[in-house]
Parts: structure tokens; sequence; C-alpha cells
């Protein structure tokens, strides 16, 4: 085994003839023939020479090139011989210099040996005994470059920051630096005895083996790796560990240097920031985007191997009280809480996460459905026995909870995602706090992933302008000349085929959504231009009536922007009307009744939609500022033929009239419903039987 040289004889020994071809000899002789005699001389040595016939053109050399021996004669046309030497030892002090000539004196000869030359030659002399001068200075060196290079070897090895070890041949340490002697804990004596395996974590030797080998064999001139290193206390540092193999002159490996840096701290900051990316920084579950990785990687199982899995989505149903009761904090804890709760009823191997809000979903791995339903079912006891506890108050937590069995090929991560969300609204909409357990032939389920498909369709649609209005003309039943026109504006989406879709398909999903009151601003907003778009319009118009919906009488901001579309477009208030349904009316009565007196002041009048349909009409009607009742259409289209609808048209028509309001019929199909309506008294008749509804820009 090799190891880095140390002494002179080592030194002598690296000079070999080998590593003479490495060396290059400068020769500068004014005798030209001379110089290409002793340069085919030397070309038998293997040794490389480059002639100058004077010392300018060699000082020029020496500056851009590396030469270890130069064959100096001291008589040269340019330069006396000293100064030549003189000169040549400040361009490279390292090149080693040999006198050849035959016509300088002693004197001349001792001042050149004085300035550093390294031997004498006559001209003519033995070229055997020329060779040797030559190869001892090349020795030279070569010698002290490598102690050149050993010494700045060593001042970087003691002085590094980063670790140092050599290895030998057999994979044992040969040396060690004092930064990886305080790095492990352990000093040079007992670093020097080890295998390099020694200090490697079990799980790390492997992989480290498998590389040095291939460093061994040639096959890759270094590595990097990061592994763990054995402190003498047993603990373990994290390092980047780069070996690279040193070869000597004939390629065979001499040693391995090791460079180790610890990378500890910028492991566990790693690791640290990888585990907050992948957790819940409240619970300490696993987050969505984990959770949907691993429910990925469950999928792919599921339609290779056949197996079935389950996944539980639980959604709190109290905890929105508990928000608004006590505080955020108060939320908060309780989210601890369950996240120290819930674990304790699942497997090691399922994964619960905190999908977000209050929401959290179990993945049940290898679980078939009957063992998932117990699982669940014992969760959900579980929440009823749980109590929580704020400021001496303590609260009960209820959960809606779906089950999604997986089994079968071509089930993708938002599939699975979404039949438990369905499962788990239709648990909510079935009275919270119960289970319920996804089926293909749920059509409970398929309603609501009905409604789940238009939440993408209504966006869209809102986003890319797809909503197109109609109107349908409403006329007075006493059939009394009128040149103004009256009549309700109505919505279609119109799909990319040309179909028209009517609103009673999405308007339940956008109103689960929230993009009723969305819808209601456009349609407002759509509508105003048209009308200011031609003036004569505004001429012709009796009564523009816009519908509201009950989502919109929630909204705050719908006053201010009604208002604000009246005044950008000029728009005289007394040509609208807003139509309210009864139930939405009912259900938000003080935000009705405070948007009709402030809008009333501005000329807008107001419709009571479907009147008759709600459970206490006619106890709210009075309580009402509204100038038109609309009775709902499942009075009116049968009015013909029952006593009892008639007798409701009658009722709804005297009372809506002793209050000082004008009535509207819908759904009036044909002539024989409008006569009867005359008889009745009803002031205004809207349906098919009148005008079907066209396109607004038809009108």
């Amino acid at each position: 085994m090799s190891s880095v040289p140390s002494s002179d004889d080592d030194l002598s020994q690296a000079g070999s003839r080998g590593d003479q071809t490495m060396v290059r000899v400068l020769l500068v002789e004014d005798d030209l023939d001379h110089a290409e005699t002793v340069a085919e001389m030397l070309l038998w040595d293997d040794f490389a020479t480059s002639i100058y016939g004077n010392g300018g053109e060699a000082l020029d050399a020496v500056t851009h090139e590396t030469f270890g021996v130069a064959i100096v004669d001291l008589s040269l046309p340019d330069y006396y011989g000293t100064e030549f030497i003189a000169a040549l030892t400040a361009r490279d002090p390292r090149i080693r210099i040999i006198i050849n000539t035959g016509n300088s004196t002693h004197d001349a000869a001792v001042d050149a040996l004085n300035l550093g030359a390294f031997g004498y030659l006559h001209k003519g002399g033995d070229p055997e005994e020329m060779v040797r001068t030559v190869r001892r200075a090349a020795n030279a060196y070569i010698g002290a470059a490598l102690r050149e290079s050993e010494n700045m070897f060593k001042a970087v090895f003691e002085r590094s920051g980063i670790g140092i070890a050599l290895i030998d041949n057999g994979g044992q340490i040969i040396n060690s630096n004092p930064a990886l002697q305080r790095m492990l804990g352990r000093d040079a004596g007992e670093l020097n005895s080890l295998a390099h395996t020694e200090l490697l974590h079990v799980d790390d030797v492997e992989e480290d083996s498998r590389k040095m080998s291939a460093l061994n064999g040639g096959d890759i001139g270094h590595y990097t790796v990061e592994q763990r290193l054995l402190r003498r206390d047993g603990t373990a540092k994290w390092a980047s560990v780069v070996v690279t193999a040193v070869h000597d002159a004939h390629d065979d490996i001499l040693f391995r240097v090791a460079m180790v840096e610890d990378i500890t701290e910028k492991k566990r900051m790693s690791e640290e920031l990888s585990y907050q990316a992948r957790h819940d920084p409240l619970t300490g579950l696993v987050n969505r985007r984990a959770f949907e990785d691993r429910l990925s990687r469950v999928l792919a199982t599921a339609d290779t191997e056949g197996s079935t899995h389950a996944l539980c989505y639980l959604d709190l149903d109290q905890f929105k009280v508990i928000n608004d009761t006590c505080g955020h904090a108060a939320g908060d804890e309780l989210l601890r809480q369950l996240g120290v709760m819930l674990p304790t009823h699942v497997r090691t191997r399922d994964t619960l996460a905190r999908l977000g809000g209050d929401e959290f979903g179990i993945l049940m791995e290898h679980c078939p459905l009957p063992q998932a339903e117990r699982v669940a079912g014992a969760i959900h006891t579980s929440f009823e026995e749980f109590r929580f506890f704020w400021d001496e108050k303590s609260f009960t937590v209820g959960v809606s909870i779906g089950l999604v069995p997986i089994h079968g090929p071509d089930m993708t991560v938002a599939d699975v995602l979404s039949a438990a969300d369905s499962a788990c609204y239709a648990a909510k909409e079935s009275g919270r706090n119960r289970l319920h357990v996804y089926r293909q032939d749920d059509h409970e389920l398929q309603r609501r992933h009905t409604e789940m498909q238009w939440f993408t369709r209504i966006g869209r649609a809102l986003d890319e302008d797809h909503f197109e209005l109609h109107y349908q003309s409403i006329i007075p039943v006493d059939d009394t000349d009128s040149d103004l026109e009256h009549y309700e504006i109505l919505l279609r989406l119109r799909e990319e085929d040309g179909n028209r879709i009517l609103p009673g398909a999405f308007l339940q999903a956008a109103e689960r959504y929230g993009f009723a009151a969305r819808i209601d601003r456009w349609v407002i907003d759509k509508s105003l231009a048209w009308l200011a778009d031609d003036r004569s319009r505004l001429d012709r118009l009796g009564l523009c009536a816009i519908n509201l919906s009950g989502q919109s009488l929630g909204d705050a901001g719908l006053l201010s922007y009604i208002l604000e579309r009246l005044q950008f477009y000029a728009m005289p208030g007394d040509r609208l009307c807003l139509e309210i349904t009864e139930t939405a009316m009912i259900a938000n009565l003080p935000q009705a009744q405070q948007l009709i007196s402030t809008l009333r002041q501005e000329g807008i009048r107001f419709a009571l939609d479907d009147f008759g349909s709600g459970f206490a009409s006619f106890a709210y009607l009075k309580n009402l500022a509204v100038d038109f009742v609309k009775i709902d259409g499942i009075f009116v289209r049968d009015i013909e033929h029952d006593e009892i609808d008639r007798a409701m048209v009658r009722s709804i028509n005297q009372i809506g009239q002793v209050l000082g309001m004008q009535t509207i019929a819908e759904f009036v199909e044909n002539e024989r419903i409008l006569a009867e309506l005359g008889q009745i008294g009803v002031d205004f008749a809207q349906g098919y039987g009148i005008h079907r509804p066209q396109p607004l820009m038809d009108l």
C-alpha cells in the first residue's frame, strides 16, 4: 500500500524514469548544431526539449510555458551567462539549471553555481554523464514539486473546515484531519484504526460499498453520497461525502480522499420543511396534499392488484356555532383535541388527515366495506360521547360522515373525493350527524353529482358570458288597450350547440354554490344596458320585471349596486319592477323590507312572486309593502276544473286588492283560463297562452 509521499527516498522513487516524461527541458544554446545533438540524446531518454538560440526568446518561452530543467550555454549572443541565469531564476525559481559551455572561465562557472545552477558540464564531455545529470536535475525538480504539493496539502488538510480522511486500498482510514475528528467526537488515534464502513449507519453501508466498488474498478472517478456518520457517543451526523481516487503514474490507486461536510442542520431544516409541507400545523395530522398523494398510490394498487380500500370523509356539524359563540381560538382548540382523539380509532397503516377547515379524511387500506362501516360507526359513536369544554361551557359536536368503497379500475383521486364529498353532503341533508355510504345507484348522490357538475358550468357561463336574456309579456286581463309594454325578463343558459337551458335546471345549484347573487347582478346590469342602448324603448315601456333570488336579499351590497347601476345608465326607477318569491321574502324578511323601503323611493316597484306556495302566505302579506302579487301557477293552470284552485285564486285576488295591490296570474295557458281570471277580477295575466318567451334582442 502506498500513501502520501513523506520522505526523500519516496521523492527519489517518485522521480523515476516514468515521471521524467512529465518534465520538459529548455535548451538555450548559441551553437544550434550542438543543441540538436543534445536534444537527440535526451529524446532517447524520453525527455521533451525546446531549443532557443538566444536568451530573450528563452525568457519569453519560460513566461508562457513550464520547464523543469534548463541547459544553458554561458556564451549567448544577447546575454552574459551569469546575467541570463539570474534572469531565468527570477522568472521561475523552481527550474533546475545545468551549465553546458566550452569557453567559460572557472570563475564564471563558480559564479553560475553560486547563482543556483544545479550542475556544470563541458561541451564534448561524456554524453552519459550529461544524461545522468539531466536525470538528477529532473528528479530534483519533481521532488521539490512534490514537497511543495505535500506542504500545500498538509496546510489544507490541517486547517480545512471540512472533514478529510485518507482511505487505503483495504478501506482502512490512514489519516484524518482535525475537522473530521471534531465532527465525529473521535481523536486521530481512534479514527486511524477504523475501517471507514465502521463509521457508517447500518442503512448506509450497502450504498457506500456499491459506489466504492465502482470507484475501485475504475468505472467512476469519484462519487458523492449523503450518509450518516456515527459519533463516539452513538449519535449520528448527516454528511455530504465526496470520495476521490488518487492514482500514481501507472494509473494504480494510491489512496482515496474523502471530503466530509456536516449537513446535519441543513438536513434537519429540509426535513422540517418537508414535514410542514405535508402536515397541518394546527393538528399535526397530514394535510390534503399528502392525503391525495397517498390516495393516488392506493388507487394504483387497487387497479393492478384488485385490492379493496375505503375512504371516510368527516365534516363537523356544530363547528360554526362554536366559532361564532366562543371565537376562533375555541375552534382551533376543538380541532386540536379532535386531532388527538381521532387517531385512537384508526389503524397505524391508515392515513388520517385534516383536509381543510372542519373536514377530516381517513384512508383505510385493505379494508372491505363492512369493516370500514364498523370503523366509521365507532368514530360516529366517539363523537356522540365527546364533549368540548370552553369557558365553563360544554358543547356536543356532531359529525356527518361520507364513506366510499375503493375497488375496481379507472377510479381517480378526483372521482373518489367527489364521491366522498357527495356522500357526506347527503348525510348532512338527511338530518346531519349520521353516516352515508356511497353507492353507484344512489339517486340522492346522483342529484348531488349533477349539482356539482353545474358548479363548473355556471362558473364558466358567467366568466364566458354564456347567459342570455329572454322576455315574456304580461297583459291586462280586462283587455284594456295600452301602448305601453309590460314584460318579465327571463334567464336562459346558452350551450355550445346552441341549445338554451331553462333556469329550473340550474338555479337550485346556483343557490347552493353561491352563484345566484352573481347571476342576479348580471341580469340587472344587462337589462339596464339593453334599455339604455335605445332610449325609444323607454317610451314604449310600462314596466320591466326582473327576478331577485333569496341569496341576493342576503347580499349586503345589492342595494348600493342597484342604485349605482341606475345612476350609471341614467335609468328612471319607475320603469322597473323587482320580483321576489314569497319563500325568499319571508326567509329574509328584515333585508327584504329594507330593500323595498329604500328602492321604492327611487320609484321602483315590487312583486311578490309565486304567492300561495308558502305555509303562512296570508299572515305575511299585510306586512309586505309590495305593488303586485303574482298568484302561483299551481293554482292557475287547473282553475277551469278544480273548485279549490278557483277558490284559492279568488281569495288571493280579493286580499291583494283589499291591501291595494294588483294581482298577476301565472301559467295562463289558454283563452278559457284567461276568461275565468276575468270573471274573478284578476288584473294581469302571464303564460304560454298569451306569449311564449323570446330573446330580448327580438323585442
